[in-house]
C-alpha cells in the first residue's frame, strides 16, 4: 500500500485522467475541420495562432450541464456499488468541480486551485449544417471550415504547453485532452458505470485521508468526461474536441512564452481566449460555406489571400453540396 499521500495523489490523478483519454482518444489520423468566421480565418493565417475559448463562454451553455444532469448524477444515484455516504460526498464535490475548484497535481503534491478550461472545437464533418448555421449569421453568409490532420492540432497545442515549462515557476499546470464527442446515451451511461467501477475498486481498504484524494481525482475526471458528452441530436456535428486545463495563464502578450490569455469584447461581454501558436502550414484545405452566393469570386479571393500568406498549397473547396450532411 502507498503511504505517501502526495505520491498517491499523483497516481490516482493520472489513473483517472488515463481512463478519460482511453474512452475518447484515438490513434487514427484523419482530417478535422475547424469552422470559423472570416475574421477568424484571417487571424489564423496572418498571425499563425489559434484561439481556444473559455468553457464558460460556450455558445450553448446547456452542453455543460448535459453530462452531469442526464448521465453522471443519475448513474451515481442509481449505483449499487458505492455507499449512500460516498454518493453524497461525490454530489458535494461535483458542485465544486462544476465551479472548477478542484484538485490538480502540483509536482508530486496536490493542491486546490482555480483551474480554467479552454476548448478548441473541430469536426470530422467538413459540411455540417448546424455548424454552417453558427458561422454564417452575417449579411454575406460567409463562413469557412479549415481542414487539418487531428494529430497536427494535437502537436501544436502540446508544443505550446511544453514551451511554458521553460518558465522557472512551480505553479504552472497544464493538461491536454483530445478526442471524439460521445453522442450515444447508452455509451455515455456504460462509460460512467465503468468509471464508477474503477472508483469503487480503488476505494477498497483505503484509509479515510486517502479516500478524499481518491474522490477528488475521480470527480476531476468526471468533469473532463462530461465535456466529451453531448445530446444525440447534435451527432451530425461529429465533433472532435481539444480541451486544455490551465492553472497559470500568462496575460503578457509580448511574452515569448505562449500560450497567453487575451480578453475580447463579444457583444458587450468580456470573454477570455487562450492564444496558441499554430503553424498555418498544417492547413490542408479551406472549405467555403455553401451559402455564399458568388463561389467563384470567393475562391479567387481566398487563393490570392493564401498565396500572400505564404500558403499557396492550401486547397480551396467551393460549391460543396447544399444537401448538407
Amino acid at each position: 500500500m502507498i503511504h505517501d499521500k502526495a505520491n498517491f495523489s499523483r497516481i490516482v490523478n493520472e489513473s483517472f485522467r488515463d481512463a478519460v483519454l482511453n474512452a475518447v482518444n484515438t490513434d487514427q489520423v484523419f482530417p478535422v475541420y475547424h469552422y470559423t468566421s472570416t475574421d477568424g480565418l484571417i487571424g489564423i493565417l496572418t498571425t499563425n495562432e489559434i484561439w481556444l475559448g473559455n468553457v464558460d463562454d460556450l455558445n450553448d451553455l446547456t452542453e455543460m450541464n448535459y453530462g452531469f444532469e442526464k448521465i453522471i448524477l443519475p448513474a451515481i444515484n442509481e449505483s449499487s456499488i458505492i455507499s449512500e455516504e460516498t454518493k453524497q460526498k461525490l454530489r458535494e464535490l461535483i458542485v465544486l468541480a462544476r465551479n472548477k475548484n478542484f484538485s490538480v497535481s502540483k509536482g508530486n503534491d496536490a493542491y486546490k486551485c482555480n483551474v480554467n478550461i479552454y476548448v478548441f472545437s473541430t469536426s470530422k464533418n467538413g459540411n455540417a449544417y448546424t455548424l454552417w448555421s453558427n458561422y454564417t449569421k452575417n449579411n454575406n453568409k460567409a463562413g469557412y471550415a479549415i481542414s487539418m490532420n487531428n494529430t497536427d492540432v494535437t502537436q501544436a497545442i502540446m508544443s505550446a504547453l511544453n514551451a511554458r515549462k521553460e518558465r522557472q515557476q512551480s505553479d504552472i499546470n497544464s493538461f491536454l485532452f483530445c478526442g471524439k464527442i460521445i453522442y450515444s446515451k447508452k455509451k455515455q451511461i456504460d462509460l460512467v458505470n465503468d468509471y464508477l467501477t474503477i472508483f469503487a475498486y480503488n476505494l477498497e481498504d483505503r484509509p479515510d485521508e486517502f479516500e478524499e484524494i481518491e474522490s477528488n481525482a475521480f470527480v476531476e475526471g468526471l468533469l473532463i468526461l462530461s465535456l466529451f458528452m453531448k445530446d444525440e441530436e447534435f451527432s451530425k456535428e461529429d465533433e472532435f474536441r481539444y480541451i486544455v486545463l490551465l492553472a497559470d495563464e500568462i496575460t503578457d502578450t509580448n511574452s515569448r512564452y505562449k500560450p497567453y490569455l487575451k480578453f475580447i469584447n463579444v457583444n458587450g461581454n468580456i470573454m477570455s481566449r487562450l492564444v496558441m501558436p499554430f503553424d498555418s502550414s498544417f492547413i490542408k484545405e479551406i472549405v467555403v460555406s455553401p451559402y455564399i452566393s458568388d463561389q467563384d469570386k470567393v475562391e479567387q479571393q481566398l487563393s490570392f489571400f493564401a498565396r500572400k500568406c505564404g500558403r499557396p498549397k492550401i486547397t480551396i473547396q467551393t460549391n460543396v453540396s447544399k444537401k448538407i450532411r
